[in-house]
């Protein structure tokens, strides 16, 4: 604790005598203890305790009372200068001290952290009030109180201590990377400090940098040479330890680049039994378990594959979402589909409040063609959800769903729920001005129609919408127009095709539609708007409907593809299977 001079605190009172004579006794008082002389101070601080302390004097005397460990006596008259001490941060931090030297735990802490919220810059207190921290295991709180600290005081000398600490929390935090900085700056402020590099080398050697951990040792032998005995065994064990893991690392290596020469020739025994042997050898490793998939599934050992993704996915938090994603993107190989949906399904059951897992499962529902399932799984993810963009589109989604199910109130109000939750977003304004226009109200449609161009103006299902509102308008040859504009810059989508083909027919442009149609037809992307175009054809041409109808084995998969809430605001599927005109 610093020596504490008060010449200016005393100019009022050395005009009176006897404050003159008690701020000589003070003086003296102050230079014995501060010269090693107790015996004197006590003597001096006797006499001027004869009579009532003055706020310097009392001040003084607890500094003295510290000093000369008296720790009862120091509590009693900082409990008599209370008023006196409320602005000095360094008179209550010793009597926070000493009430707990005294026992009183709680209460030295409870004033600690009074303290520091009153002198959030004083260096001694926030050091105690990281001990605080430090000592009811909340190590994120003693990091953002060092943290607070070093940017709002210029750098010092002993803020390597500071690093330290923080290197030491982030270690039992085993955020090895961030503890790795730290102590690093702690050695750059002060490259003698050997308990530094002890600390660095510890957590190099945690991070498998055994080169990098045994420079660290011997920087700290130099520094501390007494551990030399205990250290220097630690060195030859890591060198040990080193020499064997390149051993092994070639090993590994060897037989990673000889599994995947025998997977290429299409040698998969061979392949499976080295990548067994490797997964054995590091069970964690993503490569490996990669690798030994890729096999599996070259078996056709379907089976295992799922066994092997569900344990790896509900045992640990290491890397699930990436195995999430490569479950669900089984569902384009040859593994059957309903038993992918089998494995989300378990591990939803296991991981009920993991929102990356429903979301995929929902897909695979959608996929399937099982929309109630998908409509429950989305409202689920809703309760999970604290994110209005995210419920914006899931509400979306859900709307998507009861469309399926021929449910359009329920569609429409869905859609409404997602424009409360996100009135700006584009599918969900486009959606609604579809469905007003094809329900001539044109009010509604126009001003959702405006709101969703304004945000994307150069989206082609945004435009399409328009030229529905217009076509349902009577303008049938403004929407045409448009229609003709669209066919140019999205000549694949069905659901365009299909429009323009129609507004064609209505304006008597028959060979016109029935080309349109037709190449609707070859671009169809499911089993909903492969009906739309057959049951269009069937309506102009009566029976002949195979005159512009290609085979369906052309067409991709059945079922729709579901939209993620991470996709893009214009979705592939954003028109799919809407009412014709």
């Amino acid at each position: 604790m610093k020596k504490i001079g008060f010449f200016l605190l005393l100019a009022p009172f050395i005009s009176d005598a006897n404050n003159t004579n008690r701020l000589h006794r003070y003086m003296w008082a102050n230079y014995q203890m501060n010269h090693g002389n107790q015996d004197m101070a006590a003597k001096w601080y006797r006499t001027i305790n004869k009579q009532k302390h003055l706020p310097y004097t009392g001040k003084g005397y607890i500094f003295y009372l510290h000093h000369t460990h008296q720790v009862e006596k120091l509590i009693h008259v900082a409990d008599m200068l209370k008023s006196e001490i409320k602005s000095d941060p360094d008179i209550r931090l010793l009597y926070a001290r000493a009430i707990k030297t005294n026992g009183k735990l709680q209460e030295s802490a409870e004033e600690i952290l009074n303290l520091y919220s009153e002198f959030p810059e004083h260096f001694e207190i926030v050091f105690n009030t990281i001990e605080i921290f430090i000592g009811r295991k909340e190590p994120e709180n003693a990091i953002t109180v060092i943290d607070k600290y070093l940017e709002c005081s210029h750098q010092k000398n002993n803020h390597f201590m500071l690093y330290y600490i923080k290197s030491q929390l982030y270690m039992e935090l085993n955020k090895l990377d961030l503890a790795y900085k730290n102590i690093s700056i702690c050695i750059e402020k002060q490259p003698r400090f050997d308990k530094g590099w002890l600390l660095c080398a510890l957590i190099q050697e945690q991070k498998g940098a055994i080169t990098d951990a045994i420079k660290g040792y011997n920087a700290y032998l130099d520094l501390c040479p007494s551990q030399q005995a205990n250290v220097k065994k630690h060195i030859l064990e890591l060198h040990i330890e080193s020499e064997r893991q390149q051993a092994k690392s070639k090993m590994v290596k060897d037989n990673y680049s000889r599994c995947l020469e025998h997977l290429n020739a299409k040698r998969f025994d061979r392949a499976r039994a080295l990548s067994t042997h490797l997964l054995a050898a590091d069970p964690l490793a993503q490569q490996y378990r990669l690798m030994h998939i890729q096999v599996l599934m070259s078996l056709k050992h379907y089976e295992q594959v799922l066994s092997h993704i569900i344990k790896w996915i509900t045992e640990s938090n290491a890397q699930r979402d990436e195995w999430l994603a490569t479950l669900h993107l089984l569902h384009r190989t040859e593994l059957p589909i309903n038993s992918i949906l089998n494995a989300f399904e378990h591990i939803s059951k296991q991981l009920s409040s993991d929102a990356t897992t429903l979301f995929y499962l929902a897909d695979l529902y959608t996929r399937t063609g099982k929309k109630e399932e998908a409509i429950k799984t989305y409202q689920n993810i809703l309760i999970l959800n604290k994110d209005k963009i995210v419920a914006a589109k899931l509400h979306y989604q859900i709307a998507c769903s009861y469309y399926h199910t021929a449910n359009y109130q329920a569609m429409h109000d869905s859609l409404e729920l997602g424009h409360r939750c996100d009135p700006e977003s584009v599918p969900i304004n486009n959606l609604l001005a579809y469905y007003y226009g094809t329900q001539n109200n044109f009010d509604k449609a126009l001003k959702h129609i405006t709101t969703a161009m304004a945000h994307a103006a150069n989206n082609p299902h945004v435009h399409d919408t328009q030229a529905l509102i217009w076509y349902k308008q009577g303008e049938h040859q403004k929407a045409l127009d448009a229609w003709k504009k669209l066919v140019q810059t999205a000549p694949t989508d069905t659901t365009i095709l299909v429009h323009c083909a129609q507004a064609s027919k209505k304006l008597g442009k028959d060979d016109q539609a029935n080309l349109l149609l037709k190449q609707a037809y070859g671009n169809a992307r499911n089993d909903q708007e492969y009906a739309l175009c057959t049951k269009l054809t069937t309506k102009w041409n009566n029976t002949n409907a195979n005159n512009c109808q290609p085979e369906k084995s052309t067409l991709t998969r059945p079922g729709c593809e579901a939209l993620q809430v991470t996709a893009s605001d214009t979705p592939a599927t954003e028109h799919s299977d809407t009412p014709s005109l």
